[in-house]
């Protein structure tokens, strides 16, 4: 999992008592992709459910040659 490599001792569920906590939340991704994720992290200001949202940056190169042809 992705996101299990780049973070460590986090909570993505909080129960609404907020006596329990876990991670359960994750995200997955091939070895391509895994290499051009960087910035994870848990929302832990925003708040619409018991589950706190996971994000992250993904690096993509892109090729702005425009290719002329006759």
């Amino acid at each position: 999992m992705s996101d299990m490599m780049r973070l460590s001792n986090i909570s993505t569920y909080i129960s609404d008592d907020g006596l329990t906590s876990s991670w359960v939340d994750h995200f997955l991704s091939s070895e391509t992709i895994n290499s051009r994720i960087y910035n994870v992290k848990v929302l832990h200001d925003v708040i619409v459910s018991d589950h706190r949202p996971l994000t992250f940056c993904f690096a993509c190169n892109l090729d702005t040659t425009v290719a002329e042809y006759s």
